[in-house]
């Protein structure tokens, strides 16, 4: 089976639910993401592109300063097959 990006997000979620996926800090303080939330932030960003009508291979341009947060925004694209 081939591993791609998804399923990698999914089994972390799935086998170590509660360890730290990423951190970065807001207005000073150090915030923790877990596997688990960096997997269903994803999946719930995605669901909502695909409930407001975005399809494949329609163009979307996402503008922000919050570093973690745009990464979680890149992983829904990659998470969309989890969703759909």
């Amino acid at each position: 089976m081939e591993t791609t990006f998804p399923r990698l997000l999914k089994q972390h979620a799935l086998e170590r639910p509660t360890a730290a996926a990423m951190r970065e800090k807001e207005y000073g303080i150090w915030q923790t993401y877990t596997w688990s939330d960096m997997h269903r932030m994803a999946a719930a960003f995605a669901a909502g592109l695909h409930q407001a009508g975005l399809q494949r291979n329609m163009h979307v341009v996402i503008v922000g300063v919050a570093a973690g947060i745009l990464f979680v925004t890149g992983l829904v694209f990659l998470v969309r097959s989890i969703v759909a």
